[in-house]
């Protein structure tokens, strides 16, 4: 499963995996993919990805538009928002529900 074709075809925002080399405009938004592989009789083919997406804004946000696309593809997910005093931005930070694909071996 490709994190960022997914959430940018679903949701016509731009993400980026783990981190920007240099800070964007806001707002932005970054993913983190944790893959486990498991499978039964020697196979990998079972592939959980265990996603963090965290979204970064000031005064107009997209959260919206992100929680309408994981509900709309039946995605639970856990919302945590803080306010980023150094940086003078908010943070929301959806930690997504175990998305578990099988590949065809």
């Amino acid at each position: 499963m490709d994190i960022k074709t997914w959430f940018e075809h679903g949701t016509s925002l731009k993400i980026k995996e783990l981190r920007y080399l240099t800070k964007p405009p806001v707002p932005y938004n970054i993913y983190i993919d944790e893959i486990t592989r498991r499978g039964a009789d020697n196979l990998n083919n079972i592939i959980e990805h265990d996603v963090t997406i965290e979204h970064y804004f000031n005064n107009k946000s997209d959260e919206k538009i992100i929680e309408k696309f994981l509900d709309d593809e039946k995605i639970h997910y856990e919302k945590n928002k803080e306010w980023l005093q150094d940086e003078e931005l908010w943070l929301s930070v959806y930690n997504l529900e175990t998305i578990i694909e099988k590949e065809r071996i």
